[in-house]
């Protein structure tokens, strides 16, 4: 609005109440009530659109946003499918045909997942994720910077 950051600070507060409340009558009204008819996010419309990512690696990754989870396409060609299976709420890998599952969400709320041929059952939290890296790394956790 200014290229004084005050008068902006100020503005926003301002704008904040009635924007805030624009947003929140629209999501709770309009997009939940599509969503809870329809069973899709209609925010969510992504579908078939691709972005470029870069990898830890430092080479770009083709990623596609697919109805159901991810197409990845390495630099090399290599295509990976992540997926979501809803009913069982799993999400499973496929890569070169073979299909193995990653983890599922399990109704007491843990999540079950398969790390170095051990299958465990962790919470989502920091211990989960511990625990998840200390099976991975056969115990040996590496610092890094």
């Amino acid at each position: 609005m200014s290229s004084n950051k005050f008068v902006n600070a100020v503005v926003g507060f301002v704008l904040m109440p009635f924007v805030g409340s624009i947003c929140l009558t629209v999501d709770y009204l309009v997009l939940n009530t599509i969503e809870f008819w329809s069973g899709e996010n209609p925010v969510a419309a992504n579908v078939g659109k691709t972005q470029q990512v870069l990898g830890s690696d430092g080479r770009y990754y083709a990623v596609k946003t697919l109805k159901d989870g991810y197409e990845v396409t390495s630099p090399t060609g290599e295509v990976s499918l992540f997926k979501y299976d809803k009913k069982q709420n799993i999400w499973s890998l496929t890569q070169q045909g073979v299909t193995r599952e990653l983890f599922r969400f399990n109704a007491d709320g843990t999540i079950t997942t398969t790390v170095a041929d051990k299958q465990l059952t962790v919470t989502p939290d920091q211990a989960g994720l511990y625990q998840v890296r200390m099976a991975a790394t056969n115990g040996n956790y590496f610092a890094m910077n």
